[in-house]
């Protein structure tokens, strides 16, 4: 990474068996944190019920995470979506298909083109608009 992001990096605070799983799949790790998507959230509240957790398992394994990457081989950013259990909502990070308001992101989805509206807080929000804004340095 060759700029500082203005409020530091908050890789730290996802799950570290994503992040292991997307470095040994070729991803330099830019960013990350918590986000809420309702539309996301419901799928993979579908997706784990029918993999049998249920109560407080379920709430617990709800969690999800955003996580900007940059894919070595394509040099192209990807903003993705992802809990750890049931899979990721992978976006790429093109002016016709990412755009971020104030802690709002919309985003179209790769590999169908939903459009998401995913919530993050204000710090990430910033250093997103950053990553958005120099995406060609990172």
């Amino acid at each position: 990474m060759s700029l500082k992001l203005p409020y530091g990096n908050g890789l730290a605070a996802c799950n570290q068996h994503t992040l292991k799983t997307l470095k040994s799949s070729g991803f330099e790790l830019i960013d990350g944190g918590a986000a809420k998507c309702r539309k996301l959230d419901s799928f993979f509240y579908d997706k784990l019920a029918a993999l049998g957790y249920r109560g407080r398992s379920l709430s617990e394994n709800l969690e999800a995470d955003w996580i900007i990457a940059k894919h070595i081989d394509n040099d192209y950013l990807s903003f993705s979506y992802i809990n750890p259990i049931v899979g990721s909502a992978d976006f790429i990070m093109t002016e016709d298909t990412f755009s971020i308001s104030g802690k709002n992101i919309l985003a179209t989805k790769i590999d169908d083109g939903i459009k998401h509206k995913i919530k993050v807080g204000p710090s990430a929000a910033k250093n997103i608009a950053f990553i958005f804004k120099n995406k060609e340095t990172f």
